[in-house]
């Protein structure tokens, strides 16, 4: 049988039921829309996003030249901590349920904040 109208054109997880002669699908999370990033600090990014399937836990990965840094949540936004002082990272999330993973969100940007220095010593922060 085929089935019409599913969101995102996602893979379903379709069980047949013989018992009970239902079809319990099962539809794998969109991709999460609508990224924001709000720095909290010098080290810290609250990240939030659109969350399409309730049922779904998401990851947030901030991918820079330092290796990945990462947060999760079941909700719409989680805290990535630990960022050094004048990085620049790609940050993504991504949505898995029972049924599977979502697509990957489109990145956004992020720089943290720079250091000043005079001489090579630091001045001030700008983190």
């Amino acid at each position: 049988a085929l089935l019409y109208g599913l969101p995102c054109w996602r893979i379903i997880k379709a069980i047949f039921s013989h018992i009970t002669g239902k079809l319990n699908a099962n539809i794998t999370p969109c991709m999460p829309t609508y990224i924001q990033l709000d720095p909290k600090n010098s080290s810290c990014v609250s990240v939030s996003w659109t969350a399409n399937n309730r049922a779904a836990n998401y990851s947030v990965s901030a991918v820079g030249e330092d290796g990945t840094h990462t947060c999760t949540s079941s909700g719409s936004s989680c805290d990535i901590t630990g960022l050094p002082c004048g990085s620049i990272y790609e940050v993504t999330v991504l949505a898995t349920s029972a049924a599977g993973q979502s697509l990957s969100s489109y990145y956004e940007t992020l720089e943290t904040g720079k250091e000043l220095t005079l001489c090579g010593r630091i001045i001030a922060a700008q983190c």
